[in-house]
């Protein structure tokens, strides 16, 4: 009989089994941070496939194994290690692209808050759920919701068409729009973030007066003949042959659920094949898509409030590799990766895409590199 997440188990209609293999871990972990932890954190990881139904009820964000609690960590800049146990804060789970890190505060309540830091480097954690068994349920309500696991379809129908309602980026922005203030000053430092391009979107599509689609169809997938290219801006718009992305669950895979942010644009919602990739690269590299000086323009450094560079240009990750200029880009969500780099200076390019999310792209596009360049590093 569960005390804390009774309800959760209620709504996925799964029975809780206790595993003596994870209280044995349990208490090795108390053991070693020197401190019991909250009963209703306890029971949650008690039972056997608790770190599993996260990951599973989740945008890939994955969930950090119970051996791993309370050790130091590194932040998303790779900064630290911190100790944030010493802060009385508990990781138990990252943001799939390692942005935003949930953590348990150890208050000293059996059911303690959780708190999320939003790529602060760990100093500033807000408040998320007023309880560890609350925020459980909640997410695991969104993501149930969204795999349609929930009873009654005509509500998931419902909410769907209330999503969609509007158009999906002008929610998005309008929601962070009322988060407060800027976590810096613009120019002070680089951080990566989705938002800039999905404001980016909104302004093509207010200085184009027509849809962001209708752009990017009128203005580059017919002229380059990418046939096999959509934005896929709403859940209805049809995609021939699209692949469904999978994350592992133990030994095996599983398909990673639908999510409202699936139709953002800006940021993602473009559903492509290599040949095609393969058409828009080949079209860059002659200055067909853009001109050699907008080109330009577009992986020159920018430049901070102190006069120093910034490895990231506009859409481009700026390095240099066997003396070479290399311009890169990775990319993943919900199932699926993406991996670009180019050597504009060689004509050489790779270009990776993957429906899993287990796999390092950055790391085999580094392997073709290498095998392509030879023992001598030459493109």
């Amino acid at each position: 009989m569960l005390t804390y997440h009774s309800r959760t188990f209620e709504l996925l209609a799964t029975e809780p089994r206790v595993s003596p293999a994870a209280l044995e871990m349990l208490e090795q972990v108390e053991k070693r941070i020197g401190r019991v932890l909250p009963a209703s954190v306890r029971e949650w990881y008690e039972l056997d496939g608790a770190r599993q139904l996260l990951l599973r009820f989740s945008n890939d964000d994955p969930p950090l194994h119970i051996s791993d609690f309370g050790k130091p960590l590194k932040d998303t800049s790779g900064g630290g290690p911190h100790d944030l146990l010493g802060r009385n804060l508990l990781v138990f789970r990252w943001e799939n692209q390692g942005v935003c890190a949930w953590a348990i505060q150890l208050d000293g309540s059996d059911d303690p808050p959780v708190v999320v830091d939003f790529d602060t480097q760990f100093s500033s954690w807000v408040q998320c759920a007023s309880s560890f068994s609350q925020h459980l349920y909640a997410w695991m309500w969104d993501h149930a919701l969204v795999l349609g696991k929930l009873r009654g379809d005509d509500l998931l129908d419902d909410l769907v068409i209330e999503a969609h309602s509007q158009p999906l980026s002008q929610q998005a922005l309008a929601f962070l729009a009322g988060w407060g203030e800027p976590v810096f000053p613009p120019g002070e430092r680089f951080e990566y973030s989705d938002a800039g391009y999905e404001m980016l979107a909104l302004v093509l599509e207010k200085a184009a007066g027509e849809p962001f689609g209708d752009l990017l169809r009128r203005r580059i997938f017919e002229p380059l003949q990418m046939k096999d290219t959509r934005l896929r801006d709403r859940p209805d718009v049809p995609v021939q042959g699209r692949a469904r992305g999978y994350t592992p669950l133990g030994k095996e895979f599983a398909p990673s659920p639908g999510h409202p942010l699936d139709c953002l644009v800006g940021s993602g919602a473009v559903n492509t094949t290599l040949d095609d990739l393969r058409r828009w690269d080949q079209a860059l590299a002659v200055d067909r898509l853009v001109s050699r000086e907008t080109f330009g323009e577009a992986v020159r450094p920018m430049r901070l409030n102190d006069g120093s560079a910034s490895d990231y240009a506009f859409g481009w990750f700026l390095k240099r590799d066997f003396r070479r200029r290399r311009l890169e880009h990775p990319g993943s969500w919900n199932g699926y990766q993406a991996f670009i780099v180019r050597y504009p200076d060689d004509g050489f390019t790779v270009v990776l895409l993957a429906n899993r999310s287990d796999i390092d792209l950055g790391d085999l596009a580094n392997r073709i590199v290498r095998i392509y360049a030879g023992p001598f590093g030459a493109l």
